[in-house]
């Protein structure tokens, strides 16, 4: 009994650790977007904002990538629209796209056949960071092709894996 409740108590610190979001303000024309969680390992770059039911103008997710590769984004099991914009490591905007919600799986549907439906959304060149925000920030936020958004991505405060 004497060693359930420390090994009980450590599953519960480390379940709670892991939960932890981790934010970065953006501002972008004058905008702030004062909860973006960053999505920096592998684990949480490929969780994203799945299963979320709503997202307010001041969410969102940044993914960062430890190198510039190409890069597709899906909306698997994601319940809201969202906007998406794909980055270099410079910050330039090289490509954005407006995400509407795919109709979920059926339970007559593999996941094979789910996923192999829904459409991809490629950063067509290499791209160091991607920005998910709610659906209609595009316009809000005047994004544009080849414009630079200040991400300060040397500054995030833990390592990228």
């Amino acid at each position: 009994m004497k060693f359930i409740l420390p090994a009980l108590l450590l599953f519960v610190v480390s379940f709670a650790a892991a939960a932890e979001k981790h934010y970065w303000p953006l501002e972008i024309n004058k905008v702030l977007l004062s909860k973006i969680e960053l999505a920096v390992n592998v684990e949480e770059r490929n969780k994203g904002l799945m299963n979320r039911h709503s997202l307010t103008e001041e969410e969102g997710m940044l993914f960062v990538f430890p190198n510039e590769k190409v890069v597709s984004f899906w909306m698997k099991n994601t319940l809201v629209p969202l906007d998406i914009i794909f980055l270099d490591k410079t910050g330039k905007v090289i490509a954005f796209y407006s995400m509407p919600i795919e109709p979920p799986k059926s339970f007559r549907e593999d996941v094979y056949a789910y996923e192999s439906r829904l459409l991809r959304y490629c950063s067509k060149t290499p791209a160091k960071a991607v920005l998910e925000l709610k659906a209609g920030m595009l316009e809000v936020l005047k994004i544009k092709k080849e414009m630079v958004l200040k991400l300060n991505l040397e500054m995030i405060p833990y390592g990228i894996k």
